[in-house]
Order: structure tokens, then C-alpha cells, then sequence
């Protein structure tokens, strides 16, 4: 129960506080002492960020270049993964398939 508390106080309070004193008080002192203290909210740090991020046609232009280096990037990475589950499928198979008293590698060829 106190933890829950815990991260109500830290969390939400914070935000609710400067939302009700700019709108209630908004030529307070004591809202620009408020937002000082908001750096506990991880959502007062959410609300805070702009809507708009102003961005030209050449930022956006090198966000494709990124975009797809990082989806090459993703191919080898998912092609890696699939050799190694076939390389893991097939030793598991060959253990399933080696006689007891054989060893791993011959039943593997």
C-alpha cells in the first residue's frame, strides 16, 4: 500500500498540482516553483514535450537513410537467429537419434 502511495505522490500529484495552478493561479509565483519540482513525474516529463517537432525535408531525408541501414541491420541479425535455430534443430534431432553408447558427433553425419 505505501508504495502505491509512493508512486502516486511522485508521479502523479506533481502534474495534477500545475495543472490546477495554471489554471486556477497563472500569474503565480508559485507555479514556476511548482515546475521546478516536477522532475520526479515521468508524465510531467511526457507532457512537457513539444507536439510538433518542426522538421525539414532534409531531417526527413536522413531519417530514411537510417531507416534503412537499420532494416538491413535487422536482416542479418534475423538471419543469424534462423541459422543458429537450424544449426540447434539439427543437434537436437542427432541427439534424439544417437544410440546410447554412441557418441554425439557420429550420429550428427
Amino acid at each position: 500500500m505505501t508504495s502505491y502511495l509512493v508512486v502516486i505522490v511522485l508521479f502523479a500529484v506533481p502534474v495534477a498540482i500545475k495543472l490546477f495552478m495554471e489554471l486556477v493561479y497563472p500569474d503565480s509565483i508559485v507555479l514556476v516553483w511548482i515546475r521546478d519540482f516536477l522532475f520526479t513525474s515521468p508524465f510531467a516529463a511526457t507532457f512537457s514535450l513539444p507536439l510538433r517537432a518542426g522538421l525539414t525535408i532534409e531531417a526527413v531525408n536522413q531519417g530514411v537513410k537510417f531507416i534503412r541501414e537499420g532494416t538491413i541491420i535487422n536482416a542479418i541479425l534475423i538471419g543469424q537467429y534462423i541459422k543458429l535455430y537450424f544449426f540447434l534443430f539439427k543437434k537436437w534431432n542427432a541427439r534424439k537419434a544417437a544410440p546410447a553408447s554412441a557418441t554425439l558427433e557420429t550420429a550428427a553425419e
